[in-house]
């Protein structure tokens, strides 16, 4: 247990008020005449024994309900390293960063704390990582779930070491980037090519890929003839082409798979999933969901840069 996390988190007027009450109780114990004698006596200390026991017990009590309470998100930071214009303005788009004064900021983190809003059992503390080291936190235990995540139909939900859940919040197209001067993958093989993912997604198809850092390193090496093709999201990877007005890339879509979050498999799972996909739903019934989504990810939309006039 964080205890550390835990305390901080606690009103202690709250702590000072029942401690103030047990306390009365062991003043009767010994005499409410003698309650002066007592607080003042210095040779003896048991009422400030006592005190001292109580509050710490209380800490400690009011510690693990409130951590019982408080759920922790980790958040993919993407893309990695985002770079800010001197005005403080961010270089291209982003989902999750951490802005210029550190505090994590984009369409991840408002989904997240939209969700917290809707949670009245406690708070959601949230965190920003790499993407695949996001993912090592709900495995050691460090957080309850992870955002963003694809639900993959290419895998069995048995084997897959983490839990979806249950309900989604939104739809992402991945596309298929290709050198548009080589002739078109064979789709229904893709496991004889060379294809890049970003780094912790490989478990989510069922054909051979490898791993990259960011969408920048997968279009380059595509243009440099060091991989086949490259499976990223369409907003994220799109904008590494435009930014750098890139015109040997040919585009297809690849698949559209559900977003959802990631939930760490245990004694606690059916619990969270049922917080998580309840403030989902609301979410969407609502229409605040969409409004965050809609600036994430959009339809697929077919252009191809090997045609753009750039």
């Amino acid at each position: 247990m964080n205890i550390a996390l835990a305390i901080d988190s606690i009103d202690f007027r709250y702590v000072v008020r029942y401690t103030f009450l047990n306390l009365c109780n062991i003043l009767k114990d010994v005499g409410n005449d003698k309650m002066n004698i007592y607080l003042h006596r210095p040779k003896d200390n048991r009422v400030i024994q006592y005190c001292a026991v109580i509050l710490l017990l209380q800490v400690l009590s009011f510690s693990m309900a409130v951590y019982a309470k408080d759920l922790k998100a980790t958040i993919a930071e993407l893309p990695p390293n985002v770079k800010y214009r001197p005005d403080g303005t961010p270089i291209g788009p982003f989902n999750a960063a951490f802005g210029v004064d550190g505090t994590p900021v984009g369409p991840f983190v408002e989904i997240v704390k939209a969700i917290d809003n809707e949670y009245r059992e406690g708070r959601i503390l949230l965190t920003l990582f790499p993407f695949s080291r996001s993912l090592k936190n709900l495995e050691y235990g460090l957080a309850d779930f992870h955002i963003p995540i694809i639900r993959s139909p290419f895998i069995t939900e048995v084997t897959f070491p983490y839990a979806y859940s249950t309900e989604s919040w939104g739809k992402v197209a991945f596309v298929l980037y290709t050198n548009a001067k080589k002739p078109r993958l064979d789709k229904k093989q893709l496991g004889s090519y060379q294809i890049e993912v970003m780094r912790g997604q490989t478990m989510f198809y069922n054909f051979k890929t490898t791993e990259g850092d960011s969408s920048t390193q997968g279009i380059e090496k595509i243009i440099r003839g060091r991989i086949d093709g490259y499976i990223g999201s369409q907003e994220t990877t799109d904008a590494v082409i435009i930014e750098r007005q890139l015109k040997g890339i040919r585009r297809e879509l690849f698949y559209y798979f559900d977003a959802c979050l990631l939930i760490a498999k245990g004694s606690k799972q059916k619990h969270i999933d049922k917080i998580l996909s309840s403030a989902l739903k609301k979410l969407k019934e609502n229409g605040k969901l969409q409004e965050i989504v809609q600036s994430i990810h959009k339809p697929y939309n077919n252009w191809q840069p090997y045609e753009m006039g750039w």
